[in-house]
């Protein structure tokens, strides 16, 4: 099991809180992404910017080690690997090894880094919560399947003049699909939500979904 520094805790928090979505492909071509491939990435500039004094100027040591244990990985503004140093992406293994420090830390926050920080932690909690119940679907895999299975319904209904996807359909569908629960399949879709991976509008009888690029 891989120990953290505080330092290195707070640099994979800050770099959680602050990343932003890569820039993607055309809404009208989906297609299934490789395990190579980063949805979220942040700069080393503002990771640094948000750590504490006593940790900006050992940030660049705390950058290497992070790497050199594969907690993070340098990718593009696409989320592909690099080779290029400057901008990241946490690894599966990192945020496993962040909402693990978490749960068992006394570490104490002493001063409020706004509503991306606090959102950050809210995800942690749910990749926690997920990672102790009956998960048989992580959330990467999650957000492609479901992405597929929202563009095949995107592309049936274009084809006929008039999107329209709701949200209990696509639930019952996906459910049926990939035998998930519904409580895991909440827990995901609500941090699709979070992430502003898609909008949601209520209608008067249920909730219309729609992927943002």
């Amino acid at each position: 099991m891989i120990n953290l520094s505080v330092g290195k805790m707070l640099y994979l928090l800050y770099a959680e809180a602050y990343s932003e979505k890569v820039k993607s492909d055309s809404q009208s071509e989906y297609k299934e992404k490789s395990n190579e491939i980063y949805n979220y990435s942040v700069t080393k500039g503002d990771v640094k910017s948000h750590l504490p004094s006593e940790y900006k100027e050992k940030s660049d040591e705390i950058y290497s080690d992070l790497v050199d244990q594969k907690l993070i990985i340098p990718t593009d503004l696409r989320g592909n690997l690099t080779s290029k140093v400057g901008r990241f992406s946490l690894t599966k293994e990192g945020k496993t090894v962040l909402v693990n420090y978490l749960a068992n830390t006394d570490y104490q926050f002493v001063s409020s880094k706004g509503y991306k920080v606090l959102n950050a932690l809210q995800r942690c909690i749910k990749y926690a919560v997920l990672a102790n119940s009956n998960q048989t679907m992580d959330y990467e895999e999650f957000r492609e399947k479901f992405k597929q299975l929202y563009f095949q319904q995107w592309a049936r209904q274009s084809s006929q003049g008039i999107i329209v996807i709701f949200k209990k359909d696509l639930t019952q569908k996906f459910i049926t699909e990939n035998n998930l629960s519904l409580q895991e399949f909440d827990l995901h879709f609500d941090m699709l939500n979070n992430r502003g991976e898609i909008s949601i509008t209520q209608d008067k009888e249920d909730k219309l979904i729609q992927w943002v690029e």
